[in-house]
């Protein structure tokens, strides 16, 4: 798995830390969140490479950390809806459906456009 932390100066936030593949706490969160009955939700901000593998970054990481990320791999990113969300199910979704799911789990914090697609400033 190839990582890469960004560590931040300001004690009040919290580092980010981007990777590619899937880190085994996703799979926990899976498990945890169907025993206590939450069902599915959007976790975090993913892209997803060309190869298939998915880079996702810690919350409040957004796709821009993502993109630099991969660009500092040189890493090609999928054409077709490259940018989206990973699930607490382990599941890659695309801007549209990220936006369905954070409905309909309740998830939209500050959301103040009509855009048919999820953006990370709506939920963290």
């Amino acid at each position: 798995m190839k990582y890469f932390e960004f560590k931040n100066t300001d004690d009040n936030k919290k580092d980010i830390v981007c990777a590619i593949g899937y880190p085994i706490e996703y799979f926990c969160n899976a498990i945890l969140n169907a025993q206590l009955g939450r069902g599915e939700f959007v976790s975090t901000a993913a892209v997803r490479l060309q190869d298939g593998q998915v880079a996702i970054v810690t919350r409040p990481g957004k796709h821009e950390d993502i993109l630099l990320f991969i660009n500092y791999c040189n890493l090609p990113i999928c054409e077709t809806n490259g940018i989206g969300f990973l699930t607490t199910a382990g599941r890659y979704v695309d801007k549209e459906s990220a936006l369905e799911l954070a409905v309909k789990s309740k998830q939209l914090v500050d959301r103040d456009h009509d855009s048919r697609e999820l953006e990370c400033g709506d939920l963290w």
